[in-house]
């Protein structure tokens, strides 16, 4: 929009929550953030939360343009200290989890201090090595053979221990700090990749890429430099798309995924399933791989209902061209399920857990026993 259609939207917003929501004042923490105080109760709060979010069911019109605008909200007692953080971190986990609004507790502003604590620490974190990728074999089902593998990260916090993703990754992708972390994987993936061939193993392997970041040509760039520099065949690498992630830009989402492939880079839509657009992204997206959700592959061998999705979903792919992950094993008899309908991979604990670069590639040097 430029930032001073940005600024204009911004202050159409404020005016109507100010009529719509009788504050006396706003205020904008930042790009996408406003703050406001009241006196009502949370009886009284959410109706009223309710209604705001009615009201922006009709669109903005600046600079020649519709524009619509979703609100979530977060709520967090006006006197205590930091209130407008926590209602600010309270709002982002409601967006998460998808739902219009979620009040801030005490436990919370704990995590929202170690948090936010982590953010200011993510670039030394980079640049110390604390940032570790481990890789979750694939096995490739016609094979037998684990021949891929998806990128995972986690942080080596010198007070916290070994943080798993999900204690850090919502917070820099709503800070909008995701790319610098994702090219840092990126690279480290792909020199282990170098390291895997020059041992003599092609191991392919797959980097998890925020919906943000497909609108980002200044990502696009550096990811494809380095993919041009990476001394490997672009072939080995996959980049992986939620298929729940919103495209704020699904032109320019699609033009840069679009690059990528034209790269060599496959691409691979990951917990298919879960999202709302299923067949559209199969339609728009230059798919390469799907990959069926936990919830799904799981429970497959004994429900009849998983059964008949994952089968055809498998079907589907195929007819299209397509590859076909299971992740979510769990047991051998779900893995003899999901090679028995023609799968193309398998990944699960049952396979194996996410491994540093050497430990996976001793595993791949080893068949592993699928059913006759």
């Amino acid at each position: 929009m430029g930032a001073e259609n940005q600024g204009e939207l911004m202050r159409r917003l404020g005016d109507r929550l100010q009529v719509a929501g009788s504050a006396t004042a706003i205020y904008r923490m930042d790009d996408r953030t406003l703050v406001w105080t009241t006196s009502l109760t949370i009886s009284e709060l959410e109706p009223q939360l309710a209604g705001l979010r009615a009201v922006m069911r009709s669109p903005f019109e600046v600079a020649g343009r519709r524009l619509g605008v979703s609100l979530t909200f977060g709520v967090a007692t006006a006197d205590a200290p930091g209130a407008a953080s926590s209602a600010a971190h309270a709002a982002s986990l409601a967006r998460r989890a998808g739902k219009p609004w979620r009040l801030h507790t005490d436990d919370e502003g704990e995590t929202a201090a170690q948090q936010f604590s982590l953010l200011g620490e993510l670039d030394d974190a980079v640049r110390s090595g604390q940032i570790k990728v481990l890789y979750q074999p694939k096995i490739n089902l016609a094979t037998g053979r684990i021949d891929a593998a998806e990128a995972l990260v986690r942080w080596q916090h010198p007070v916290y221990g070994m943080l798993p993703p999900d204690c850090f990754i919502p917070l820099i992708e709503d800070a909008g700090r995701i790319d610098g972390l994702t090219l840092a994987v990126l690279g480290q993936a792909i020199n282990d990749a170098r390291q895997w061939l020059i041992g003599g193993q092609e191991i392919a392997v797959a980097i998890n890429i925020s919906a943000g970041l497909l609108a980002s040509d200044s990502f696009a760039a550096r990811a494809l430099a380095l993919i041009k520099g990476a001394g490997v065949p672009a072939r080995m690498l996959t980049f992986e798309v939620t298929e729940s992630a919103q495209f704020d830009k699904a032109d320019k989402a699609i033009a840069i995924l679009e690059s990528f492939r034209a790269a060599g880079v496959r691409l691979s839509i990951d917990d298919y399933g879960t999202g709302q657009s299923t067949l559209n992204y199969l339609k728009l997206l230059p798919v390469t791989e799907l990959k069926i959700d936990r919830s799904f592959v799981q429970h497959a061998h004994i429900d009849r209902g998983d059964a008949m999705l994952v089968r055809s979903t498998v079907q589907l792919a195929h007819e299209l061209g397509i590859k076909v992950v299971a992740e979510g094993i769990e047991d051998a008899a779900c893995l003899a399920f999901i090679q028995g309908i023609g799968c193309d991979y398998g990944q699960g604990y049952f396979i194996g857990r996410p491994l540093p670069a050497g430990e996976l590639a001793a595993l791949a040097g080893q068949p592993v026993a699928l059913a006759a």
